[in-house]
């Protein structure tokens, strides 16, 4: 039972940390968007509007629900230590997923071509961002368990 509550939770923290960061990029941008100008976000996926307000609420109810979150996971701690557990919890899986990616495109890499034809330079820095972000989120996560 433990693998599928595991797999649960990191499909629940990595859609909804990235449907979150979606709407508050969408947000943002039709925010400080100039008004006259008729480009929309995301090549016309999200429509032009004159109006902020709306999009105000968007942020709005965005927070609200992430306070409400961050309250939920702190149960008796607090919102506050809830809102660093979901963060570390956060890191974690999309560290997880960032070097599952790498070990995919290093694979089908390595089969489609040789060894000189690699990006070096970039292979190394991806592992020298992921891996030490990975183990500190590891860590801060067993510490809070």
């Amino acid at each position: 039972m433990r693998p599928v509550r595991m797999i649960g939770e990191a499909v629940l923290d990595l859609v909804v940390s990235g449907v979150a960061c979606l709407l508050l990029y969408v947000a943002l941008e039709e925010l400080l968007r100039k008004p006259g100008h008729n480009t929309a976000v995301l090549d016309s996926m999200v429509p032009v509007t004159e109006r902020k307000l709306p999009w105000l609420i968007v942020i709005a109810g965005l927070l609200l629900l992430l306070w409400l979150g961050a309250r939920a996971i702190g149960g008796p701690r607090g919102a506050l230590w809830g809102a660093w557990a979901w963060l570390v919890r956060i890191g974690w899986w999309w560290s997880v997923a960032a070097l599952l990616l790498f070990i995919g495109v290093a694979a089908y890499g390595g089969s489609t071509r040789g060894l000189a034809d690699m990006n070096w330079g970039f292979a190394l820095d991806y592992l020298a961002v992921v891996v030490p972000l990975l183990l500190v989120c590891g860590y801060a996560r067993q510490r809070g368990a």
